[in-house]
């Protein structure tokens, strides 16, 4: 097997650790639409029940696209790098 410069790894270690992180963000905005949808969010639309519970900062039209992108573009570079990108089980 290769080795496997400190550096390199460095690197591959925050991306997955960002991709980890968008998918948990995702499990937690998912929760949070039930709970809108039970009535937590009373008068106000979901882009400011996501701002309220701190699940956005921007936006929601905006951040939306931000997001995916990122993700994506992340995923993307670690199979570039040869390594194959698994959905996390809840």
């Amino acid at each position: 097997m290769g080795e496997l410069r400190f550096s390199r790894f460095q690197r591959l270690l925050k991306l997955l650790d960002r991709v980890k992180q968008a998918e948990e963000k995702d499990g937690l905005i998912a929760g949070a639409w039930i709970g809108f949808q039970m009535g937590a969010g009373e008068d106000t639309n979901f882009g400011e029940y996501l701002i309220h519970l701190g699940l956005s900062d921007e936006p929601p039209s905006q951040r939306a696209d931000v997001k995916d992108k990122s993700k994506q573009d992340d995923t993307e570079q670690l199979r570039r790098m040869g390594i194959e990108v698994k959905k996390v089980k809840k």
